[in-house]
């Protein structure tokens, strides 16, 4: 999933981020030309709804590494407990490994919906913010008289009620692209700390069993009194 996160999804984010933010600076573009008096108020908006993105961006970016993070251990449960389905039955141990199970489910969905609550708590703010960039816009084409004719200034007002609806996109895919990278994160860690088997030479272990000649060239291995069996209940299949 990572490396499909880098290979396909990355580029398609970095994508739509590219075509939101040139959309939202054509819509206020428009708006300050409508009213050029509305500059200032979306200067201060702008602050404000910098403090959002980062704020959200810091929240989202850390959920969005835990939950890739967790979720390796979920897969990794199952598959253990689906190929070894046989032998959990057969040492009766199904409640221990269905609460293993469970629990780490439960974290990874929990860091899951930790990131869906922050693009909720987003979402609200941004709405917020573009309902007074409108309202501020609604009142200088009232009270304000402007060369700018009525038709401008009437697109002017319908771009800028959709401002909210494409700044909540604009935030998202920002987090997403920069989230979609803790993937890099996970490959790069996994690339160079990665516990690897040891080599099957060991050199001072070789060299003194070389050196003592063992186990001789009419070496034997006996087993005595051996029993193998699949399960407890099964018939012996080595005797």
């Amino acid at each position: 999933e990572d490396q499909m996160l880098i290979d396909w999804t990355a580029s398609l984010q970095l994508e739509v981020l590219i075509i939101l933010a040139w959309t939202n600076i054509t819509q206020v573009g428009l708006v300050i030309m409508a009213r050029p008096l509305v500059g200032p108020f979306i200067a201060v908006f702008g602050v404000v709804f910098i403090a959002i993105r980062e704020i959200h961006r810091r929240t989202n970016r850390e959920s969005m590494r835990w939950w890739l993070t967790t979720k390796s251990p979920v897969f990794q449960s199952f598959e253990e407990t689906l190929a070894g389905a046989s032998t959990i039955q057969a040492f009766g141990r199904e409640e221990y490994f269905c609460k293993r199970f469970e629990a780490l489910l439960k974290a990874n969905l929990g860091w899951l919906m930790t990131r869906d609550a922050t693009n909720i708590w987003m979402e609200q703010r941004l709405s917020t913010l573009a309902a007074l960039v409108v309202f501020t816009l609604a009142v200088q084409m009232v009270y304000l008289s402007s060369a700018v004719s009525a038709s401008l200034a009437a697109v002017a007002v319908i771009y800028a009620l959709n401002m909210g609806l494409q700044m909540k996109f604009l935030v998202y895919f920002m987090v997403q692209v920069e989230g979609t990278f803790a993937s890099v994160e996970r490959i790069v860690d996994f690339i160079e700390t990665l516990e690897v088997e040891p080599d099957h030479v060991v050199p001072q272990v070789d060299d003194s069993l070389k050196a003592s000649r063992w186990p001789g060239t009419d070496a034997s291995l006996v087993l005595e009194n051996v029993v193998l069996r699949y399960r407890l209940n099964l018939p012996p299949a080595l005797n």
